[in-house]
């Protein structure tokens, strides 16, 4: 009587990719893996199953935000959001459209929180690491996954962002913002590992103020005294009166999108951030070294 024997030998993927499995013994359930699909054959049957398992591989998304500073205090806590997707090519060559994998936002409350865990640092850097576990590396069909990171500029004007693929563990960032490296995404296939280890994959994004958009603005008012053209001698001097008397304010509005941060509320500017010309007709102009508010666009300014 013959006995006869069924074995799982490889699996070839269209564009001559292929995996040896290098055929089972006879007589006994086995499953063999290659890194796409898990191979199962049972026991005195001819059933082979293949069942889609592809290697896995961790993501981390490394944020480090510098936030804008004003009297040794953050202004405001700007909410951050990625979009996480990947696409494949089909086994003609074409490419699907890129699917979404995860939509991650730091909301305002938790950058804030980060900046008091992190001891309120006096530079405004803080930082936060997202991780996205076990992602497949490779698609149904073989191919591997291409993903992409990429941070949401929607809601956070003003602010440059300089993105690599790698672990910069808030060493000195500097050296990474580049022209080069000023971009708000990245594409990348996944680290795989050579053994059952799951390797990390790192996409770090960094954000700073934008010093090109510093500007001057020129508010321009009028002082009127009631005092007789000064007939008793207690008008001040003009220097005297901006000193002590004149203060200058301003206040963003909120930020949009998930998570964002409130209104600023009115933040009084110190004096060294303006100057203050005074006119014979008693007429005035502040000038203010304004940096176009990031989450908003605009300052808004008041004279009290």
């Amino acid at each position: 009587m013959y006995t006869y024997y069924i074995s799982a030998e490889k699996m070839e993927y269209e564009g001559g990719s292929s995996t040896d499995f290098k055929g089972e013994s006879a007589g006994s359930s086995s499953e063999t893996k290659d890194n796409v699909y898990d191979v199962n054959i049972v026991e005195n049957t001819f059933s082979v199953t293949n069942t889609y398992n592809s290697k896995k591989s961790n993501l981390n998304i490394e944020k480090y935000l510098y936030l804008e500073m004003n009297n040794n205090a953050p202004i405001a806590y700007p909410a951050i959001t990625f979009n996480v997707t990947r696409t494949y090519n089909k086994n003609d060559g074409v490419t699907l459209e890129k699917e979404s994998v995860k939509n991650i936002v730091w909301t305002s409350a938790d950058v804030k929180k980060a900046y008091t865990d992190q001891g309120k640092p006096t530079d405004g850097l803080v930082s936060e690491t997202f991780t996205i576990s076990n992602l497949p590396v490779y698609a149904p069909n073989g191919s591997k996954y291409t993903y992409t990171v990429e941070e949401v500029k929607t809601n956070l004007n003003g602010y440059d962002t300089w993105a690599v693929k790698e672990d910069i563990n808030s060493g000195n960032l500097s050296t990474y913002m580049t022209d080069v490296n000023k971009k708000t995404s990245l594409s990348f296939e996944l680290t795989e590992s050579s053994d059952n280890t799951v390797e990390i994959t790192y996409a770090s994004f960094i954000n700073k103020l934008q010093e090109s958009t510093m500007k001057t603005v020129v508010i321009t008012g009028s002082k009127f005294w009631n005092d007789w053209d000064d007939s008793l001698g207690l008008r001040p001097t003009p220097d005297n009166f901006a000193k002590n008397s004149l203060s200058l304010w301003r206040n963003g509005r909120a930020q949009g999108g998930t998570g964002g941060s409130a209104a600023t509320g009115d933040i009084k500017l110190d004096s060294s951030m303006y100057t203050i010309k005074w006119y014979t007709d008693n007429t005035y102009t502040e000038e203010v070294t304004d940096d176009n508010y990031k989450l908003c666009d605009t300052w808004y300014y008041k004279i009290e």
